[in-house]
């Protein structure tokens, strides 16, 4: 069943451009043969708590589990530093419904 990881950064200095232009660049590069199927960036209102999430739809919840915790998955999380200081919540849910 396909799984949605959704990653809220907090209200904090934060790098867009780098983030869209670099960041998930090399996320979609290097996840997509292990189940990443999507993703999408949302400009958020920072009075909220958060400026960015970050929505990726996965193959499944163990499919996302197995790449965040391979090597690659280190070399993507050892890139966070360069576009926020902020440390990223996340929620991993199975997908039920969809339009």
């Amino acid at each position: 069943m396909p799984a949605l990881v959704t990653l809220l950064y907090p209200a904090v200095e934060f790098d867009l451009d780098y983030y869209l232009n670099s960041h998930m660049k090399m996320v979609q590069e290097k996840w997509t043969k292990s189940g990443l199927q999507s993703w999408s960036v949302t400009k958020l209102d920072p009075t909220s708590g958060n400026v960015v999430q970050c929505s990726l739809v996965w193959d499944s919840a163990e499919a996302f589990q197995k790449a965040a915790t391979s090597e690659v998955g280190a070399s993507i999380m050892a890139d966070v530093p360069n576009f926020t200081k902020g440390t990223p919540s996340s929620m991993v849910g199975e997908i039920v419904g969809t339009s």
